[in-house]
C-alpha cells in the first residue's frame, strides 16, 4: 500500500557531481526533488503500476528510500502495519471500499495522509 500512496511523496536532494539525467545536465550542488509517488508506479519497473495489490511480489518500491538513506523506522512502520491489517481481518472479513471518490486526502505541503475513508465492514 506504501508504494500506492506514500506518506512522503517527495524527497529533496543535493547532486555532488555533475550529472546526466533523463537526457538533462544537471550541475553539482543543484538541489533536485525526487518524486517518489511517481518512482513508484514507473512502468518500466512494475507491471501494473496504478493497480494497488498488496499480495505483489516483489515489490521494489522506493517509499522508504534506498541504499544509505533507507529508512531506520522501515520495520516498524511494517509491523505496525502487519498488526493493523491482521487485527481488522480478524474482526471484520468483509472489508472494502464502496467508491474511491469518497476517499478525502490530507494534502499538506510534505505528508500526505487520508483524513476519511468511509468503509463497508461486514461478518461472513
Amino acid at each position: 500500500m506504501l508504494r500506492w500512496l506514500p506518506p512522503f511523496p517527495e524527497l529533496g536532494r543535493r547532486v555532488t557531481r555533475p550529472v546526466v539525467l533523463g537526457g538533462h545536465e544537471i550541475p553539482a550542488d543543484s538541489l533536485i526533488m525526487a518524486h517518489l509517488g511517481a518512482a513508484n508506479r514507473d512502468p518500466a519497473r512494475f507491471d501494473a503500476p496504478d493497480v494497488l495489490d498488496v499480495t505483489r511480489s516483489p515489490n521494489p518500491h522506493l517509499t522508504f528510500g534506498h541504499g544509505i538513506h533507507f529508512c531506520f523506522g522501515a520495520p516498524l512502520a511494517r509491523l505496525e502495519a502487519r498488526i493493523a491489517l491482521r487485527m481488522l481481518h480478524e474482526r471484520f472479513r468483509i472489508l472494502a471500499i464502496p467508491s474511491y471518490e469518497d476517499v478525502v486526502h490530507q494534502n499538506p505541503a510534505v505528508i500526505i495522509g487520508v483524513r476519511r475513508l468511509p468503509v463497508e465492514v461486514g461478518r461472513p
